[in-house]
């Protein structure tokens, strides 16, 4: 018998040994093995836990993840791998973002919650960016007290291109298209209100998914004064803008990519330049203005404001506000129309 077929015939004797059968039974299960092969590769391997299983982590790697979940309940696997990277440099052997969420979820930290889909918004521009978030506790929504905390936002951020909310007070109201003195406060800052459609809350999801955590992280338990309520916003407001990556952003931080808007915020309010086609008729106190022989009333968001009217129409005219359509006017019937 010829040499190399004498030691194939020693191998495979050898590797019906019991202490390398089991060894060799397992090598086999890859597809096209031979009994000789499995045996080659075995005694290369010499010790089979130096080849762990693909999803295997190290148990205090485990630990350090679950730890760092616990501590941020919100955040899911990919948002704790790469804040953990770069707080432990020095561990190469992380694991998989699905390896990581499979260990949450064996041990009881993750919570099932049915698949989303994205929307988006028909007919406006998508949000590229997200803005820094900033938290201040009120008694009420009021523009009379929300305004001082928009006004020292926008003095230190700069005034945003447009601003995106729901139909509810008080970025809008029932009078004519919704006029509040928020939004209209808004316009003559030159921003672009988008509302999103009526009860259409996945048009803005992003920022309702937000208001969750928010709840969840700032205000639940509720605190006993306004003074000690504004500390858990402060710490979510540093959590979320410096630390929590966002998945929108490649994982990144908002505070790593927001940039002051080039647009200042001015000492007083600009002046409405209007066509001069337009007819300006300034809004009384009562929230009326006076056409022809008749007092018309369109809106009490618009007191003190100046609106242009445009005949655009026999009888009709368009009434503006800044550069906007609001509403029209018909001179059969002197009713306002929105």
């Amino acid at each position: 018998m010829p040499r190399p077929a004498e030691s194939h015939r020693q191998i495979e004797q050898l590797a019906l040994l019991p202490t390398l059968a089991p060894v060799v039974r397992r090598r086999r299960c890859f597809s096209g093995s031979s009994r000789h092969s499995a045996m080659v590769l075995a005694t290369e391997i010499v010790d089979r836990r130096r080849v762990e299983p693909p999803r295997q982590i190290r148990p205090v790697l485990g630990d350090l993840r679950c730890e760092f979940r616990r501590s941020h309940p919100d955040w899911g696997a990919r948002k704790l791998l790469k804040v953990l990277r770069g707080r432990h440099p020095e561990i190469e052997d992380w694991p998989v973002a699905s390896t990581a969420a499979d260990l949450l979820a064996r041990r009881g930290l993750v919570r099932k919650r049915r698949r989303r889909h994205p929307h988006e918004h028909p007919g406006v521009v998508p949000i590229a960016t997200y803005a820094p978030i900033t938290g201040h506790g009120l008694l009420s929504t009021e523009t009379l007290t929300a305004k001082p905390i928009f006004e020292r936002t926008v003095r230190e951020y700069g005034v945003p291109r447009a601003i995106r909310t729901d139909n509810g007070v008080p970025f809008a109201t029932m009078s004519l298209h919704g006029l509040s003195y928020r939004n209209v406060w808004w316009m003559r800052l030159g921003i672009v209100h988008h509302r999103i459609h009526p009860s259409q809350r996945q048009e803005n999801g992003a920022h309702e998914r937000l208001h969750r955590t928010m709840k969840r992280r700032a205000i639940t338990p509720v605190q006993r004064t306004c003074a000690s309520q504004q500390k858990p916003f402060d710490a979510f407001r540093t959590e979320s803008n410096t630390e929590r990556p966002h998945e929108a952003l490649q994982l990144e931080p908002s505070a790593s990519r927001y940039g002051v808007s080039p647009r200042a915020y001015p000492p007083t309010l600009p002046t409405i330049e209007n066509p001069r086609r337009f007819l300006i008729k300034k809004i009384t106190d009562a929230g009326t203005f006076r056409f022809h022989k008749y007092l018309l009333h369109p809106a009490n968001a618009l007191v003190d404001q100046h609106i242009g009217l445009a005949e655009t129409d026999d009888g009709v005219c368009s009434i503006y506000f800044t550069t906007v359509l609001r509403a029209t006017l018909d001179e059969r019937d002197y009713i306002i129309r929105g």
